[in-house]
């Protein structure tokens, strides 16, 4: 059989109403009124007025004129200096006259003895019995390694009244402070067992601190020197080519003096100062000589400068060096020094010294006439008359005067009110009725 038929299709259904229809929309709300007018702007403040200028520099002064030269001197040339003063005068030559060195302390080397050589105790004549005998090793404890000198030195102490005077008598006593090397022990104590002069012989490359003691005789206890005293050391020169160069350094100095101030001869020692604060000099040879320029006593130096010998002016003076040490002191140290030699430690050199003699004060030499004194100087000539002076420089223009404000500038001005809005139409009549 034919298959059935298929069945109908669904009934759609009824179409939806259409929507509502939207309101209209609201009148659009009144505009807002016109903001106020802004208020008028401020004027700007004044402008301040311009700075008023510095007043102008005064123009620099003028350079002083030129100082005319010097005139030629007029006045004839000043006559020659007087010849120097002979040595060991005093600036202010004493009452009695003297030519010296210390005016009341004196050493004498000639008059003295050597009970006890016993220098670094390499002898040559350690007297044991004078040790034991002697109050000033009972009393002091000192060392034996030294060289006594007896009945060498004096004192004369004059009373406030200038009308006494005290005699007091000191020896002195050389002993080394550091380890001593002899080049020929035998030469210590006196130049060959006489004469006027003390001596200390060194090994070659070898240095020596020495003290002299002064020693009270009397009570064996070291005797201070009230006042200023000099001593003297001699013979400062040299090995060959420089070698065996001998150099003493003493401080504690008031001064010193070598040839050129006591004679005015030219010396051959170096002198530099080692110790401003302690008064240290430092004596250096620099000239060749071997013994032949030894000096032979005193006597033979310390005379005028035109009473020396050919010999001692020209090989013993300028060797020589005058120590200046103020009172109150017992004695010195001196560092003795003396360079290798070519073949070392074999060779060495010997030092001399002495003091000034109170035989030499005795002889009572007057002193030099002084030289007449000089004529015045004549005027100087009248200096030139100076130039006129300048005229002084114009005055400076007064400063001119600043220039005038500016007027304040005026306000802009205010805008005009704004226009009132038109008025607005009148409503359209109504037509008439038909």
């Amino acid at each position: 059989p034919p298959p059935p038929p298929p069945p109908p299709p669904p009934i759609p259904p009824p179409p939806s109403s259409p929507p509502p229809v939207p309101p209209p929309p609201s009148p659009p709300p009144p505009l807002p009124p016109p903001p106020p007018s802004p208020p008028p702007p401020r004027p700007p403040p004044p402008l301040p007025p311009p700075p008023t200028p510095p007043p102008p520099s005064p123009p620099p002064p003028s350079p002083p004129p030129p100082s005319p030269p010097p005139l030629p001197p007029s006045s004839p040339p000043p006559p020659p200096s007087s010849p120097p003063l002979p040595p060991f005068a005093p600036l202010a030559c004493p009452e009695d006259g003297y030519y010296n060195g210390s005016l009341r302390v004196f050493i004498d080397f000639e008059q003295s003895i050597v009970p006890y050589n016993n220098l670094g105790g390499l002898g040559p004549t350690p007297n044991a019995s004078f040790i034991e005998q002697s109050t000033f090793f009972q009393q002091t404890q000192e060392s034996t390694q030294g060289v006594y000198y007896a009945n060498i030195g004096r004192e004369i102490i004059r009373d406030e009244n200038n009308a006494t005077d005290t005699i007091i008598d000191f020896d002195v006593y050389v002993v080394n402070r550091t380890r001593y090397v002899a080049n020929d022990e035998r030469r210590n104590g006196k130049r060959q067992g006489v004469g006027d002069f003390g001596v200390i012989n060194l090994a070659d490359d070898q240095e020596c601190i020495f003290e002299f003691i002064f020693v009270n005789r009397d009570d064996g206890i070291r005797y201070v020197a009230s006042q200023p005293f000099t001593f003297y050391f001699f013979d400062f020169d040299t090995g060959d080519n420089g070698r065996l160069t001998e150099s003493l350094v003493v401080c504690d100095l008031t001064g010193y003096q070598t040839s050129d101030e006591l004679y005015g001869i030219p010396s051959t020692i170096i002198v530099t100062r080692t110790d401003e604060v302690r008064g240290c000099y430092r004596f250096l040879s620099t000239q060749y000589f071997s013994g032949e320029n030894n000096p032979g006593f005193v006597s033979e130096v310390f005379v005028p400068v035109e009473s020396l010998s050919n010999f001692t002016r020209d090989f013993v003076v300028p060797f020589l060096a005058q120590l200046d040490f103020p009172g109150g002191r017992s004695g010195f140290t001196a560092t003795y020094a003396i360079t290798a030699a070519s073949d070392a430690g074999f060779s060495g050199r010997n030092i001399l010294f002495a003091g000034f003699s109170q035989f030499f004060s005795e002889s009572i030499i007057p002193c030099p006439p002084r030289p007449p004194p000089s004529p015045p100087p004549p005027p100087p000539s009248p200096p030139p008359s100076p130039p006129p002076p300048l005229p002084p420089p114009p005055s400076p223009p007064p400063p001119s005067p600043p220039p005038p404000s500016p007027p304040p500038v005026p306000p802009p001005p205010s805008p005009p009110p704004p226009s009132p809005p038109p008025p607005s139409p009148p409503p359209p009549s109504p037509p008439p009725p038909s």
